[in-house]
């Protein structure tokens, strides 16, 4: 393959030339206005392709037609530049160390966990005898000296980077525990559950139990901390927004009724320098909350189907959102309105991240590709392709030159943009 273009760094240095405002939203005093993005149209659902296997049994069977020398394996493109293969079962999640972003952790089907280089694929620790069901979660400490894995049985088991050792271990609720997250300084680690409940643990002082935020009637989908650290925020398919404060356990603020969500919440992010969330549910609306004032800022309307991926771009007034259709919103955070509608992907969408400095948007999808956007013209800048099946989950290095996939097919990739 020619040494392509390293469109990151000429778009870094682009950016580096312009002024650009920094993001921006709707005064929270201009609130309850409902913004109505008219649907562009949707795409064409792709028919499904003719199978042609049974023809080929056939012809085989009957020897007649059977062409001995033809290789039966059908050739998939690969682009990876590295990969990871020591599952077994479906891939289910990925994190990059934060500090260290050659150190990967993976968790999947097979009920287990791994730490491994992203630069040569080996294994550097298998993340042994903590879970007997699906590893569903795992997630990186601030400074990249632990690791947590949490499983469908609510195992969710703290490990030293460094040695590969079980560093804590407690169990969380029946229900399993889906979704983790470090606090952004700390050692203060959450985990969200299916039961309506989210927990709050001292990953350092013996898996020390700080609270159980209950209050949701329904599956906590997501949780994080706000971009001070002093408040965690729950979403759940309640409709519910929930403010918490960490240091008493209590609720703070629910945001629901008019202008919120009346539909179950699937996704959320939080703006990393304003009180502002992102949120998305099964009927297709995104939602921009203020969570000091409690009110609704804007509600976007351009989804048909659940969205099931929302993400805030760190460095520009712009905001992403995809699910089970196969295109992706870009919208403008300052307006709030649509300012892009990405089409490409065969199949749902999975996930959206946004490169750290530029904008460049991130994306993974069912149709097993992964593909890197130009947020501000549209334009799909790269098509990885290497899974034979669904891509579940994404991580990018903190320079966004490379990115590491997993997917039903059992494997992990790697792929380069330079």
């Amino acid at each position: 393959m020619a040494a392509e273009e390293d469109f990151v760094g000429e778009l870094a240095a682009e950016m580096e030339d312009m002024d650009v405002e920094p993001p921006a939203f709707l005064d929270p005093s201009e609130v309850g206005e409902e913004v109505d993005i008219e649907d562009a149209g949707p795409g064409d659902d792709d028919d499904d392709d003719d199978d042609d296997a049974e023809d080929a049994a056939t012809r085989s069977e009957g020897g007649e037609d059977d062409d001995s020398d033809e290789d039966p394996m059908i050739e998939i493109e690969d682009d990876s530049v590295q990969g990871f293969f020591d599952h077994t079962d479906s891939v289910y999640c990925v994190a990059l160390n934060p500090a260290f972003d050659d150190i990967v952790c993976t968790g999947g089907g097979d009920d287990r966990a791994f730490l491994w280089d992203r630069t040569s694929g080996d294994c550097a620790y298998e993340l042994k005898g903590a879970h007997n069901e699906s590893v569903a979660a795992v997630c990186f400490n601030f400074d990249g000296s632990m690791c947590a894995t949490a499983s469908l049985d609510g195992q969710v088991s703290v490990w030293d980077v460094k040695t590969g050792e079980l560093v804590v271990a407690f169990e969380g609720p029946e229900d399993g525990i889906e979704m983790l997250a470090f606090h952004h300084k700390g050692n203060a680690l959450l985990g969200c559950s299916a039961d309506g409940t989210a927990f709050l643990w001292n990953a350092k002082k013996d898996g020390l139990l700080l609270h159980v935020f209950a209050g949701h009637s329904q599956a906590v989908t997501s949780g994080a901390f706000t971009y001070q650290g002093n408040r965690v925020v729950t979403v759940s398919m309640d409709e519910t927004i929930r403010v918490w404060n960490p240091k008493s356990g209590q609720l703070e603020k629910t945001l629901h009724g008019h202008g919120f969500h009346f539909n179950g919440i699937n996704c959320l992010d939080l703006h990393p320098t304003q009180p502002i969330a992102l949120t998305g549910d099964t009927s297709g609306l995104v939602l921009i909350s203020h969570l000091q004032t409690g009110k609704s800022l804007a509600q976007l309307k351009g989804h048909r189907l659940s969205v099931e991926t929302v993400g805030f771009s760190h460095a520009h007034p712009y905001a992403a959102s995809a699910g089970h259709e196969h295109e992706i919103n870009v919208w403008d955070t300052q307006k709030g309105d649509i300012r892009q509608t990405l089409e490409g992907h065969e199949d749902a969408v999975t996930k959206v991240l946004w490169h750290p400095k530029v904008p460049l948007l991130y994306s993974s999808s069912m149709d097993g590709t992964v593909k890197v956007w130009d947020a501000r013209t549209g334009k799909a800048e790269r098509n990885f392709r290497g899974h034979r099946e669904p891509i579940l989950d994404f991580d990018i290095t903190s320079d966004g030159k490379q990115i590491v996939s997993v997917s039903d097919d059992k494997t992990a990739l790697v792929f380069s943009l330079v």
